[in-house]
């Protein structure tokens, strides 16, 4: 098991159980519907040389028996390092936008089989995950990207 002995640099927490109030839509077959894959509790960046990051689930199934241990969700992470240099545009398929302005320099999409890194530019963006080997731990409820 992997412990992280790093600084954390940045700490975001939601309480556990906020989902269907509304703004985040639950899916509806039962496959996709385990209890709190959806609901993220705490995101945490930690200070390191490498971009090191990790999400924790209020749970997280794998019912499908995917490589990285969990099935749902499919995860998106959007990092700028230096404003307004970016893309504006995220990645296809999830179907969100950024603020006016906002732009994006390193993007992260992992899911249950794949974890690619994505840099972006004001003229688009374009998949770099050979150039950047990370790899993705699973922590009980919380998986870790680095």
């Amino acid at each position: 098991m992997l412990t992280l002995a790093l600084a954390v640099l940045l700490t975001f927490t939601d309480p556990p159980a906020d989902l269907g109030n509304g703004t985040v839509r639950q899916p509806t077959a039962a496959v996709g519907r385990p209890n709190g894959a959806l609901d993220v509790t705490q995101f945490e960046l930690y200070d390191s040389e490498a971009v090191t990051f990790s999400l924790t689930f209020t749970s997280l199934a794998n019912p499908f028996n995917l490589p990285n241990g969990f099935t749902f969700p499919i995860i998106e992470v959007y990092l700028d390092d230096q404003l307004g240099t970016g893309s504006a545009m995220l990645l296809p398929g999830s179907g969100m936008r950024l603020p006016r302005g906002a732009t994006w320099n390193y993007a992260f999409k992992l899911t249950g089989e794949t974890l690619h890194v994505f840099q972006g530019t004001p003229n688009g963006w374009q998949d770099v995950t050979n150039r950047y080997p990370t790899r993705l731990t699973l922590q009980g409820t919380t998986i870790i990207m680095s």
